[in-house]
């Protein structure tokens, strides 16, 4: 099994590119958000990684949300 470069702390998709380029298989993305209504502000980054059966899962939040009706 080949291993992955740890990409926690990078934006998703310069974390995405290295995970392929060190030969993941796949990788499945997972967004999480406040408990709170919002949209996402931001870049989304990468705050968890995991190796799974069939590749690479990350867990991604934005850097900021904006509340109800902001923005």
């Amino acid at each position: 099994m080949s291993s992955h470069p740890d990409v926690v702390g990078r934006r998703l998709g310069e974390a995405v590119i290295l995970l392929y380029e060190a030969g993941a298989a796949g990788v499945r993305i997972v967004r999480t958000s406040p408990p709170w209504a919002g949209r996402p502000k931001g870049v989304e980054r990468v705050i968890r990684q995991r190796r799974t059966d069939g590749g690479v899962e990350l867990v991604v939040a934005a850097e900021g949300y904006l509340r109800g009706r902001e923005g």
